[in-house]
């Protein structure tokens, strides 16, 4: 049972320690609690995370106030006193918390434009990634390379900001030249046949080749694949430059035999 305040004064040490505890394992149980009820909740009608991230946010900062006012009144703390003391120095504590601040409203306009959410392809400051969490004072990206970068809210309402189509981290974009006396036709067949097969590449996303131009030396073509795991880019990019020079390789022999046949 907690103590009135009459009864505060009458603590031992020991006893204000170990209700202090008391409180701090109830605002922890109480905060996995009620956030586990929140995303179950949330998940199971699938509505947007990006709410859902920022309303378990408002309420760890919910139960951290109630607990640590819990705690001031506890210990014999006035906290009326304190309020009027804020109240003298609050310029300088604003002046000291104004990226706190421009953050936590930074946040409030993300969430009223809506417009960025947790799962979209963003670039910020020369980064680019996909938004994996955003609350009232930060956006955090996972870029290609697999870095968490967090962005300040402030940032993203001052800064130019992209957003990407949906899986553009997930393509890949390979440049290649397909020699004369190669059938682009075949050529394309062969490609899309084999990476169809990869169980790295996305299902459902076919890969494309596209021709884009006609140099001295051969055309000029683009390949476009998609990959279910756009934090191992750079390793598929290998791996399609290899596949993809052995395709040309294996055509470039089939028109030597061909043209050994003629003669």
């Amino acid at each position: 049972m907690i103590p009135t305040l009459s009864q505060i004064l009458d603590l031992s040490f020991l006893d204000t320690f170990f209700y202090i505890i008391i409180i701090l394992i109830v605002a922890y149980i109480s905060l996995h609690i009620l956030s586990s009820i929140i995303t179950k909740f949330w998940k199971k009608f699938n509505m947007d995370l990006t709410i859902l991230y920022l309303i378990t946010d408002l309420l760890k900062y919910i139960i951290l106030i109630f607990a640590l006012a819990w705690i001031l009144k506890l210990i014999g703390i006035d906290l009326q006193g304190i309020i009027i003391s804020l109240g003298l120095i609050g310029i300088v504590v604003g002046f000291a918390a104004k990226d706190v601040f421009s953050n936590f409203i930074g946040g409030i306009f993300l969430i009223t434009d809506k417009n960025i959410k947790v799962g979209e392809i963003i670039s910020v400051d020369d980064l680019k990634g996909k938004v994996s969490k955003v609350t009232f004072r930060n956006t955090e990206i996972i870029t290609v390379d697999g870095f968490r970068v967090t962005i300040p809210n402030s940032t993203l309402n001052t800064e130019m900001y992209v957003n990407y189509p949906k899986l553009e981290l997930n393509k890949i974009v390979l440049e290649v030249l397909v020699p004369f006396g190669i059938d682009l036709k075949a050529f394309s067949d062969d490609f899309v046949e084999k990476f169809e097969e990869k169980s790295w590449v996305m299902s459902g996303k076919k890969p494309i080749v596209y021709d884009m131009d006609i140099s001295e030396f051969g055309s000029q073509v683009k390949l476009f694949i998609w990959v279910n795991d756009y934090t191992k880019v750079s390793e598929y990019t290998l791996e399609l430059g290899d596949e993809v020079r052995q395709i040309i390789e294996k055509h470039n022999k089939n028109k030597v035999l061909k043209i050994e046949k003629k003669v």
